[in-house]
């Protein structure tokens, strides 16, 4: 309502104006109807609400009826202070309230749903505007939620709090981001050193040996070859494409060459495809991504296990978007000219295949990711974490055979990446090998790369073929004029395709060795299997072994699916196209056979060693063999414990005397490998050159197996050594058990009354039979002493399903 003179906003039940005074005539009479207002939205709305219930606030305006106004008994300038208050809820203003200001586009009223003490003049607050639409209220402001900050925050943390506050530190989407622009920055950091470097020690070393005009195109062979890279003569470029190849991402080629000879003009184009997914520097983005993972994880400050992982896990996310833009940077054309007899120009272009750095992406920024978030998860007891899990998770037969696969599959990897390393090492097998089926020269730098890339794909191939599948060799190769593809792919004649198995093939007697790799993991895993399932008697421990057979399967399905090389080309000359297909490893359906039999049967055997009789006979034996060694590597124990900062009283775990036994061979057999050089060199009138090589293959061979081996010991011993702190389940009993005593046999029936019997209550009027009155209770004589066990005894510890540890 509006006064008729100065057109100022009064309420509905006023006589008088409080702005000029005006007197209101027929106030009285009026139906107050507010349809002036300039909002579009509210015009046509009646906002007379007068002694209206809530209810009807809110309703649409067709049935909202419309009120007539109320006088008050009094004038608004003699309304008392205290007492009876008016009919309508909103009085005047007047006395010490101040008038309320209109606000444009809005009710001059308050909201109808503001509270008024009883018997006192109504306070106006701040005049809230009206929403837009009927029935709708302004957002009732809400308190932020508050942030819990971490008891010992670590370090990542103390930067977060410092660096964003903890309630933007605490964000999970700060953290996973933040967590996977570090890992992919890192590593960007790092092959922009370990690139340039590498490329100009072999530039060197190959300029050494070879003729001047050919150094370049020797040096794009063997990085092409052995890192599955194109260098296109940009630093930048080729610190990027080294990266993204690190992760096993493929790559695009495709040639076109123009070449002009005595004879005309001649072109042609090759299109190539190639990768390798298992790369051998993937080492360096998997430390990377753990450190994002951990980042990640450290965001969430009250160390939840289920969000932490989550967090560590979803840095895949940003990891591969951010791949994604390096490879934007990788992607292009390039020219290159070969220097030979003829003048031929040769024009790239080179891209990065998207499906596979998607998959890349994603699967090695999860896992590793994961690994980290766990690693902040057990704040610096990551051994006590994993333990206290497998002793007390609620399933203890699905934990044991994961873990037993796990630890089944690791180990046997490990074993296989050792023996490729040490053939590589035993030169009268690697160089024909390499010369004869992969076109590789004969120097050492050559070998090296080969090692640095390669080795694990080769070791993987490796482990499923010591498992009884075959490894198939496919390579369509063609030879047409000058132009040679592939007619040294893993073998040195065209269009073969072969199948190479240990199980009834052709093969040298001494490759049955690698039998042995399947046979030692798969046992332990076994034993692993058997000692966290928490089971009792043969039978159900050989179960419980052989249940490691199926997700040791999957895993190696897995592993042998990231690990086939291919490449393929597509190349065109004038009307005449032609296509070659390289690959080798093995099949995902060849593996599935032999590793599920293999598994069960050898897993079944190391849970049937784990609970049998056998094994407390068969650890003194080899207790009492190792103690002379230990008796003679006392000095040098003592001596890395002083350097590495033990106590002088700490005791020393198996897995810290096998890694000391690591550094102690290590030392010795490279002292002898330099004795032996010098004798060789000295006798080398006498020695013949076969022999010569032989000793130092055999020296070499050695200075890598048997370190490899102390330090692949050494590891497994840590990881199934129980921490100290960590609490054992104890077994679950096997049934039948015999009954507890105090507890009625099995099959009783509880003795009821019998039907109809009443109980027995005392008698009528009886009274309770309390001591007499002046009675003192029975203390013990002044002076005597409880019986408190003897001096030095000690109490029977419990028993626990295995000593000292997993196996």
């Amino acid at each position: 309502m509006t006064c008729s003179s100065c057109g100022k906003p009064i309420p509905a039940d006023a006589i008088f104006c409080n702005y000029c005074g005006h007197k209101i005539e027929s106030s009285t009479d009026a139906t107050v109807v507010n349809n002036q207002s300039s909002d579009p939205h509210q015009a046509g709305v009646d906002e007379t609400v007068i002694n209206a219930p809530a209810s009807q606030i809110g309703q649409s305006q067709q049935s909202e009826p419309s009120y007539q106004a109320v006088p008050g008994p009094y004038p608004s300038s003699s309304l008392p202070a205290t007492g009876p208050q008016p009919s309508t809820p909103y009085a005047a203003q007047t006395g010490p309230y101040p008038p309320v200001q209109p606000v444009a586009g809005a009710s001059a009223y308050p909201s109808p749903s503001l509270s008024q003490p009883t018997g006192q003049q109504p306070y106006y607050p701040n005049p809230v505007p009206y929403p837009a639409s009927v029935g709708t209220y302004p957002p009732v402001p809400t308190t932020p939620r508050p942030v819990i900050l971490p008891a010992q925050p670590n370090l990542v943390q103390k930067v977060l709090i410092r660096l964003f506050q903890p309630a933007l530190g605490s964000n999970l989407w700060l953290g996973i981001v933040l967590g996977g622009i570090v890992a992919a920055l890192l590593g960007v950091i790092t092959f922009s050193i370990f690139e340039p470097v590498l490329a100009s020690i072999l530039h060197n070393l190959v300029a050494a040996k070879t003729d001047n005009k050919y150094v370049d195109e020797t040096v794009n062979f063997l990085l092409g070859q052995n890192l599955s890279i194109t260098p296109v003569q940009n630093p930048f470029r080729d610190i990027l494409q080294l990266f993204l190849s690190a992760h096993g991402i493929g790559q695009h080629l495709q040639a076109t060459y123009s070449s002009t000879t005595a004879n005309g003009d001649n072109t042609a184009s090759i299109t190539e495809n190639f990768a390798f997914p298992l790369h051998g520097l993937l080492f360096l983005p998997a430390i990377f991504l753990i450190i994002g993972g951990y980042i990640a994880a450290s965001s969430d400050f009250q160390n939840r296990p289920r969000q932490s992982l989550l967090r560590g896990a979803v840095i895949a996310l940003p990891y591969t978007f951010i791949l994604f833009l390096l490879s934007t940077q990788v992607n292009g054309n390039f020219n290159n000219i070969v220097a030979n007899t003829t003048t031929q120009d040769v024009n790239y272009t080179l891209s990065v295949d998207v499906p596979s750095l998607l998959a890349a992406g994603l699967f090695w920024g999860a896992l590793f990711g994961l690994l980290g978030a766990s690693l902040k998860l057990a704040q610096g007891n990551w051994r006590s974490l994993i333990h206290t899990f497998l002793h007390t998770n609620t399933r203890p037969q699905m934990a044991g055979a994961v873990t037993g696969s796990l630890v089944a599959l690791g180990l046997g990897f490990g074993l296989a990446l050792l023996t490729v390393y040490s053939l590589l090492a035993f030169s009268g097998f690697s160089i024909p090998f390499l010369q004869t089926n992969l076109c590789e020269s004969t120097d050492w730098y050559s070998i090296s790369l080969f090692g640095l890339g390669q080795v694990p794909i080769h070791a993987a191939m490796l482990l499923a073929f010591s498992l009884g599948a075959p490894i198939d060799i496919t390579n369509s190769g063609v030879q047409l004029s000058a132009y040679s593809y592939n007619s040294c792919f893993y073998t040195a004649r065209g269009q073969t395709s072969a199948s190479i198995s240990l199980i009834g093939g052709h093969i040298q007697p001494w490759m049955y060795l690698l039998l042995l790799i399947p046979v030692i993991s798969l046992f332990l895993g076994g034993r692993v299997s058997a000692a966290l399932g928490r089971v009792q008697g043969t039978g159900p421990a050989a179960i419980q072994g052989a249940l490691i057979a199926l997700p040791f399967t999957v895993l190696m399905m897995i592993l042998v699916g990231i690990s086939t090389i291919t490449h393929n080309q597509v190349a065109v000359f004038g009307s005449q196209t032609h296509q070659v297909t390289s690959s080798i490893g093995v099949g995902v359906l060849n593996v599935l056979l032999w590793a599920l039999i293999t598994s069960a049967l050898i897993g079944a055997l190391g849970g049937m060693y784990q609970i049998s009789q056998l094994r407390p006979g068969l650890t003194s034996v080899r207790q009492a063999l190792v103690t002379p060694l230990l008796v003679i590597a006392i000095p040098s124990f003592f001596l890395l414990d002083r350097l590495t900062g033990q106590p002088r009283r700490t005791r020393q775990s198996g897995a810290r005397a096998l890694f000391y036994g690591a550094i102690i061979f290590l030392i010795l057999l490279t002292i002898i490998s330099i004795l032996t050089g010098v004798q060789l060199i000295s006798l080398n009138h006498v020695i013949t050159l076969d022999l010569n090589q032989r000793i130092r293959d055999i020296v070499a061979t050695l200075l890598i197996a048997i370190p490899g081996l102390f330090l692949l010991a050494s590891g497994a011993s840590a990881l199934a050594t129980t921490p100290e702190g960590v609490v054992l389940a104890t077994p679950q009993p096997v049934f039948p058990y015999p009954t507890p005593s105090g507890y009625p046999p099995v099959g009783s029936q509880p003795n009821y009354p019998p039907v109809g019997s009443q109980p027995n209550y005392p008698p009528v009027g009886s009274q309770p039979n309390y001591p007499p009155v002046g009675s003192q209770p029975n203390y013990p004589p002044v002076g005597s002493q409880p019986n408190y066990p003897p001096i030095g005894s000690q109490p029977e510890a419990p028993q626990t399903p295995s000593e000292g540890g997993l196996v």
